[in-house]
Formats: structure tokens, C-alpha cells, sequence
């Protein structure tokens, strides 16, 4: 019989060991990392590489990269999981990583760039959490500092239709089979997402069940958050290009705005 383990979370327990293998091939992460390299070359007010903030960080495999090329990062992430996960994976002198919450922490004037990727600002549900996060991550901005992420798109999303998913990754060990559903809550503008994965690692055979929230937004009403918490905003684009039209993944590169140190 097949072992089935239930998770609140995408980023704690079990999943963290699968993480990297289901959603990070090696090709896809070389593309991201280069996507966000362009960006701050293009857009950073300092010249060469300079200290990043990773918010949200994970498995820390985006922050590995960026330290390979040069770049000084701390990444920080609210799962314990996550984060001995990622202590785990480098000796790069270049990368640390923390646990703490973006929404009660913020590291002043220490970073010129700040990055927060896999649509996390999606993870703060109600208004004042989103709030907070963008007022934390502007304090720790340096003067002309910039901040590249991404979110759920509501444009994109009711343009490309929610479909029931499934998603199969071939790993050294095995396989991964992952169906995946989403529905809309149109009163709290989150998407109700549920996940069933299917591992096959070795002798070992078991189900991991996850059940999240994830908040969606406008362009408009991510302008507005971002304004008010003192950024402007310089790109909203489809995200790595994804889509000809709107796309669900939309990606963001804002300033914190000006004379404020």
C-alpha cells in the first residue's frame, strides 16, 4: 500500500527533498538566472555585482547560481526545511541563507538589489501582509535600489482559463507524477490550489497531498501596493516572455522612488 502524507505547504516536510528535481531543471534555472542577471545589469544603479536579497528563497538553488557568477546573496525563507535544505546544498562563501519572515524582518540600507521569485508575494493573503512585505523589503533597499519579482496575474488567468494539470519529472532515482487543480475565489482573490504527487524514490512509493492559498492580483491594485510602499515602477512584463498575450506569470522590476536614503 502506497503512503500518503498530507502538507499545508509547498515548502516544508517531505516535498523540500523533491523540490529542485521537480521544479528546477538545470536548463529552466540557467535561463531564470540569466533573465535576472540582464535585468539588474540593465536597471541597477551600481555597477557590477551587487549585493542581492533573495526573499523567499527556497531550496536557495537561484541564490547558488548568483553567487557562481559573482554576486553576494543572502537568501531567507520562513521554512526551516527550506532553508537547512539550502544550507546544505553549497560552501559557496559567497550565499548565506537565514529563516526569518520578510514580514517582520528587514535588514536596513543593506542591499542594492532585492529578488523575489516563484510568485511569493502570493503567499501574503491579506492586504496588510502585502503591505508589509513591500515596506520591509523598501527599508532594506539602498537609495535606487530595485526590486525584481513576480505574481499571479488576474488578466492572464481568466485569458488562459484554469485547467486541471498533470506534470511527470524523470529524476536519477525515479519519477515524479504531479496533478495539479486550481479554482478561483473570487471573494478573497486567491486561487484554492490542490496538489497530488506521486513519488517513485528507489524502493520507495508514496503520495504527498498539498493543499494551498495563493493571492492573485491586478496589474493596477500591484501598481498601487508598490507605489504606496515607495517603489516606481520601471517593467511589468510577461514574465522570461512566457505568453504572446496576457500571461498568469507576470514579472515586475520597480525603484525605490526618490531623494528617500
Amino acid at each position: 500500500m502506497r503512503d500518503k502524507v498530507v502538507q499545508k505547504s509547498s515548502f516544508e516536510g517531505e516535498i523540500v527533498r523533491y523540490y529542485n528535481a521537480f521544479f528546477l531543471d538545470e536548463e529552466r534555472l540557467e535561463r531564470e538566472i540569466s533573465h535576472i542577471q540582464r535585468l539588474i545589469e540593465k536597471y541597477a544603479v551600481m555597477e557590477g555585482f551587487p549585493a542581492i536579497l533573495d526573499i523567499g528563497c527556497g531550496t536557495g538553488a537561484h541564490d547558488v547560481k548568483l553567487a557562481q557568477r559573482g554576486f553576494k546573496v543572502k537568501g531567507i525563507d520562513i521554512s526551516e526545511d527550506m532553508v537547512a535544505f539550502a544550507r546544505n546544498s553549497t560552501t559557496n562563501e559567497n550565499v548565506e541563507f537565514k529563516c526569518c519572515n520578510i514580514q517582520q524582518s528587514s535588514f536596513p540600507k543593506a542591499y542594492s538589489v532585492c529578488i523575489s521569485l516563484s510568485h511569493v508575494i502570493g503567499y501574503q493573503i491579506e492586504n496588510l501582509e502585502v503591505e508589509k512585505m513591500l515596506s520591509n523589503i523598501f527599508e532594506s533597499l539602498q537609495k535606487g535600489g530595485i526590486f525584481i519579482f513576480n505574481f499571479y496575474n488576474i488578466a492572464g488567468i481568466l485569458e488562459n482559463g484554469l485547467r486541471a494539470q498533470k506534470k511527470e519529472v524523470i529524476f536519477e532515482r525515479g519519477r515524479i507524477l504531479r496533478f495539479s487543480n486550481a479554482e478561483m475565489d473570487l471573494s478573497q482573490s486567491v486561487l484554492n490550489l490542490a496538489y497530488n504527487y506521486f513519488i517513485e524514490d528507489g524502493d520507495k512509493q508514496f503520495e504527498i497531498e498539498i493543499n494551498e492559498k495563493m493571492r492573485y492580483f491586478s496589474k493596477k491594485e500591484m501598481s498601487y501596493y508598490i507605489e504606496k510602499a515607495g517603489f516606481e515602477v520601471l517593467k511589468m512584463y510577461n514574465y522570461m516572455g512566457y505568453n504572446q498575450g496576457e500571461s498568469w506569470n507576470c514579472g515586475v522590476v520597480c525603484r525605490k522612488a526618490g531623494s528617500q536614503a
